[in-house]
């Protein structure tokens, strides 16, 4: 069952979120319970061609032990096809973020036993597309995987000096990504890159690169990488002896942070404050928008 509400009676609990300390949710076995009828509920999303740009956001979502429920925030909803079918690859597409959560935030042999379950009871709880999704996902895996190589093949060619090798390599990670709907790891590549074009003194074409791993952010609602991708913009205007544009977008990096609820990172504290800035000073948007920089 899945409820369209972010409820607050009595017993209902973070999923995987830092502020559950009850023991209780802790142990391994509550824990793969939880997981599962999360996995149905993600299940029930698309068997309803609902696809949401929030569905690796885990720590918002909410458990009711009583009912074995999972609620959703009823924000970030990106859209809803009603009745209009959604194909696997779409769905596949959407539980990107969700995979590569599980895979970058837990060890191999751990996330590899974490997304069977997944894979095991999405197919079972989801209609006739339910194969076919999860067979593409796997597809999409092993070429993120490739990326993956890729990347730090090029990040190891621009260490040892080799950019134009490493700038092609990256434009290779880059159509990978893209094309498999890593919109995250799209934006850390995308950083990569500015950072090597910054490291080349091409400063211009640094800031165009992080200026297109915003807008991508923006457009497919990756808060987490709009954040950092801001704070690397704030770092290259640090360099450039930018100070002022250093400080507004680091701020700027710590206000588009808070919005995914988590704790703030200890580098965005450290660099405001080295900057000059105070983190009481700065204003956090309390309407629940992500804020746009000027």
């Amino acid at each position: 069952m899945i409820e369209s509400a972010h409820p607050r009676e009595k017993g209902a609990k973070i999923l995987l979120g830092q502020a559950d300390s009850d023991t209780t949710y802790s142990s391994p076995e509550v824990k793969l319970r939880v997981w599962r009828v999360f996995s149905r509920a993600v299940a029930g999303l698309h068997a309803q061609n609902t696809l949401r740009d929030d569905i690796d956001d885990v720590h918002r979502a909410i458990y009711n032990p009583t009912a074995e429920t999972i609620s959703f925030r009823p924000v970030l909803v990106r859209r809803s096809l009603g009745t209009t079918p959604t194909t696997a690859r779409q769905l596949a597409y959407n539980l990107v973020p969700l995979m590569q959560f599980v895979f970058t935030n837990r060890g191999s042999d751990q996330a590899v036993g974490i997304w069977r379950v997944f894979e095991e009871v999405y197919v079972e709880a989801m209609d006739e597309r339910g194969p076919e999704v999860i067979s593409t996902l796997r597809a999409v895996r092993r070429d993120l995987q490739q990326a993956s190589q890729l990347n730090m093949e090029a990040l190891g060619l621009a260490y040892v000096g080799k950019l134009d090798e490493a700038k092609a390599i990256f434009q290779q990670v880059l159509r990978i990504r893209g094309e498999n709907g890593d919109h995250e790891g799209y934006c850390r590549t995308l950083c990569n890159l500015a950072l090597m074009c910054a490291d080349m003194g091409e400063f211009g074409e640094a800031q165009a690169i992080l200026d297109e791993a915003i807008q991508r952010a923006r457009e497919y609602v990756r808060i987490k990488a709009w954040a950092l991708v801001l704070f690397q913009k704030g770092l290259l205007s640090d360099r450039q002896g930018n100070r002022a544009g250093a400080l507004q977008c680091t701020a700027m990096a710590i206000r588009t942070w808070e919005q995914t609820g988590l704790p703030l990172p200890e580098q965005f504290a450290t660099a405001y404050e080295s900057l000059g800035g105070g983190l009481n000073d700065v204003p956090l948007r309390p309407d629940g928008h992500v804020p746009h920089e000027n």
